[in-house]
């Protein structure tokens, strides 16, 4: 390799740091490693992959350093705009993941509490006998009915924070009808809802994050968390389900009520983890270790030590293109800052 492109590669590479640090430091760090570049090449070839490896192995760490710095000296540093919402706004928010829960899990509960008493309730441990059970299937129209005119009304209103729950929820149906459309098998018609649906989720989230990050935030809970931990108690039949559901949407509920309350995006990105890090542990304990006897599971302890952690990933990765953005906003939009 050319110790022109080994200096062309090193420029590129200077671009990954924020905007405030390349204006100040690019030219002298460019400097810097040419003149270091010409100095190996005049020795040897093992000079020259030293000089690269030793630019390599400090990059990481000097990439996370700047942004870090960037933060703490521009405060939140990505146009956030505190505005504490009512707590009017915040209830509409955070009301839609407990209608899911109890949507789901409440009609059931109440049938063992009526067929077998509260000894059933207090014991959800005991796999429960559902045989007579039927599920009131009304109230499935009735919850995405609902959803669909919080949403209109929130799209109506100009999109208010409160709506990106009704909202996050309206791309969870979608997405439901999609898998039940492909169920049992995969067709030509149902890769393109798919796609379509993929390009709906990703140019939904990144142009609803560009109005405003906590908006972006709340459209992806109801796909993760709470969408995923649905998919873990599937295969519960113990009154663990219900309890353990309800409890994460209620929790849930209370995040975004919150982070709509003080209107702060950082605020909600905590909050969400920490309820996140707390429901994960029971949920995919729950999963492993009281399945229905029709799907057995092989528990593994340390899979649900880790479940935290990924279900942490997999909020992430469900929210990339809001921490995309957010990156783009602190790389690109923002002003010189003083260093130390």
């Amino acid at each position: 390799m050319s110790a022109f492109l080994i200096i062309r590669l090193h420029a590129a590479l200077l671009r990954l740091y924020p905007q405030s640090f390349r204006a100040e430091f690019a030219a002298e760090m460019q400097s810097v490693f040419a003149e270091a570049v010409a100095e190996a090449v005049g020795r040897d070839a093992t000079s020259l992959i030293k000089v690269c490896l030793r630019e390599i192995k400090d990059f990481p760490m000097s990439l996370l350093r700047e942004y870090w710095h960037t933060l703490k000296t521009t405060g939140i540093g990505v146009d956030e705009t505190r505005m504490p919402g009512s707590w009017w706004a915040a209830t509409l928010a955070g009301l839609p993941h407990l209608l899911y829960a109890l949507m789901i899990y409440a009609p059931v509960m109440i049938y063992e509490l009526r067929t077998y008493g509260w000894d059933e309730i207090f014991a959800p441990f005991r796999h429960s006998e559902r045989w007579d059970y039927t599920y009131p299937t009304q109230l499935i129209p009735a919850f995405w009915s609902l959803v669909a005119i919080m949403s209109a009304v929130g799209l109506w209103r100009g999109l208010p924070r409160w709506s990106a729950s009704w909202l996050g929820y309206g791309l969870a149906g979608a997405w439901g009808a999609v898998i039940q459309f492909n169920s049992p098998d995969l067709t030509f018609a149902g890769v393109v809802m798919i796609l379509a649906w993929l390009v709906l989720m990703v140019g939904g989230l990144l142009w609803l994050s560009r109005r405003d990050l906590l908006t972006g935030l709340l459209v992806v809970l109801p796909l993760v968390p709470m969408g995923s931990w649905l998919f873990a108690m599937e295969v519960v039949i113990t009154d663990l389900e219900g309890l353990l559901y309800i409890s994460a949407g209620l929790l849930i509920g209370l995040a975004a009520a919150l982070a709509v309350r003080r209107g702060s995006f950082w605020f909600g990105v905590w909050v969400t983890a920490g309820v996140i890090v707390v429901m994960s542990l029971p949920i995919n304990y729950s999963a492993a270790y009281y399945p229905s006897p029709a799907f057995p599971i092989a528990a593994n302890p340390l899979s649900v030590m880790l479940s935290p952690l990924g279900d942490l990933l997999t909020f992430t990765l469900c929210g990339a293109p809001l921490w995309l953005l957010l990156a783009w906003r602190i790389g690109r939009r923002l002003p010189p800052s003083p260093r130390r």
